[in-house]
Protein backbone atom coordinates (compact mmCIF):
# COMPACT_ATOMS: atom_id res chain seq x y z
CA UNK A 1 0.00 0.00 0.00
CA UNK A 2 1.76 3.38 -1.02
CA UNK A 3 0.97 6.63 0.83
CA UNK A 4 -0.77 8.01 -2.09
CA UNK A 5 -3.20 5.04 -1.72
CA UNK A 6 -3.36 5.56 2.02
CA UNK A 7 -3.80 9.34 1.58
CA UNK A 8 -6.58 8.45 -0.68
CA UNK A 9 -8.90 6.38 1.73
CA UNK A 10 -8.55 8.44 4.25
CA UNK A 11 -9.81 11.56 2.41
CA UNK A 12 -12.44 9.29 0.92
CA UNK A 13 -13.63 8.28 4.82
CA UNK A 14 -13.53 11.55 5.74
CA UNK A 15 -16.24 13.08 3.16
CA UNK A 16 -18.43 9.68 4.19
CA UNK A 17 -19.02 11.57 7.71
CA UNK A 18 -19.22 14.53 9.44
CA UNK A 19 -17.73 16.28 5.79
CA UNK A 20 -21.16 15.98 4.02
CA UNK A 21 -23.30 16.89 6.77
CA UNK A 22 -24.72 20.71 5.58
CA UNK A 23 -23.23 23.59 8.15
CA UNK A 24 -25.31 26.72 8.73
CA UNK A 25 -23.13 29.53 7.32
CA UNK A 26 -25.82 32.14 8.25
CA UNK A 27 -29.66 33.02 9.72
CA UNK A 28 -31.43 36.20 9.79
CA UNK A 29 -34.22 36.20 11.71
CA UNK A 30 -36.97 39.18 12.05
CA UNK A 31 -39.76 38.55 14.27
CA UNK A 32 -41.50 34.89 13.01
CA UNK A 33 -39.62 35.28 9.85
CA UNK A 34 -36.12 33.22 8.81
CA UNK A 35 -33.37 33.32 6.26
CA UNK A 36 -30.58 30.78 6.42
CA UNK A 37 -27.87 30.16 4.16
CA UNK A 38 -26.48 26.52 4.45
CA UNK A 39 -23.00 24.93 2.67
CA UNK A 40 -23.60 21.31 1.33
CA UNK A 41 -20.75 19.37 0.28
CA UNK A 42 -21.27 17.65 -3.12
CA UNK A 43 -18.66 14.39 -3.21
CA UNK A 44 -16.69 15.11 -6.35
CA UNK A 45 -17.82 18.22 -7.49
CA UNK A 46 -17.81 20.60 -5.06
CA UNK A 47 -20.21 22.24 -2.43
CA UNK A 48 -24.08 23.52 -2.93
CA UNK A 49 -25.46 26.51 -1.39
CA UNK A 50 -29.13 26.33 -0.27
CA UNK A 51 -31.53 29.24 0.85
CA UNK A 52 -34.13 28.61 2.54
CA UNK A 53 -37.23 31.22 3.91
CA UNK A 54 -38.94 30.07 7.05
CA UNK A 55 -37.67 26.63 7.17
CA UNK A 56 -38.50 25.94 2.97
CA UNK A 57 -35.79 25.31 0.66
CA UNK A 58 -35.38 28.31 -2.11
CA UNK A 59 -32.95 27.92 -4.26
CA UNK A 60 -29.16 26.10 -4.23
CA UNK A 61 -25.92 26.61 -6.44
CA UNK A 62 -23.38 24.33 -6.98
CA UNK A 63 -19.79 25.66 -6.64
CA UNK A 64 -17.28 23.54 -8.17
CA UNK A 65 -14.02 22.61 -6.54
CA UNK A 66 -10.85 25.17 -6.70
Amino acid sequence: MTDAYWWARVVQARTQHADLLPQRVWTLRKGEHEAAMDLRAVPGVGAEIVLSVDGEFKAGATVPRA
